[in-house]
């Protein structure tokens, strides 16, 4: 008998339906799996599906909680007001402006 292997093509959708689009910019690649797009797995234990456009006012609150998305480092060019992000589900639903 001969082997055969499938693959299954996972279409992925944003929350209405329609076709999960990029997030960011080819600069800063967001996203667990950085590949700018709010997808999650198996091993994204903070569940990355919420792009967001970040204002100071979230990023100041994130870096409050250890979580500095401003400062640049290792490569990461940090961000500033406007920019899309994925945000972490939890973080997004604790931020100040919800």
């Amino acid at each position: 008998m001969k082997a055969t292997t499938t693959r299954k093509i996972v279409r992925r959708k944003n929350v209405l339906g329609g076709k999960l689009v990029l997030c960011g910019d080819k600069r800063k690649k967001t996203g667990f799996y950085r590949n700018g797009y709010c997808t999650t797995g198996n091993n994204d234990t903070w569940t990355h599906v919420v792009c967001a456009i970040v204002t100071d006012k979230f990023l100041q609150f994130s870096k409050k909680r250890d979580n500095d998305l401003i400062t640049p480092r290792n490569g990461f060019p940090g961000l500033v007001e406007g920019d899309k992000w994925c945000l972490c589900a939890y973080r997004w639903k604790e931020g100040p402006e919800n």
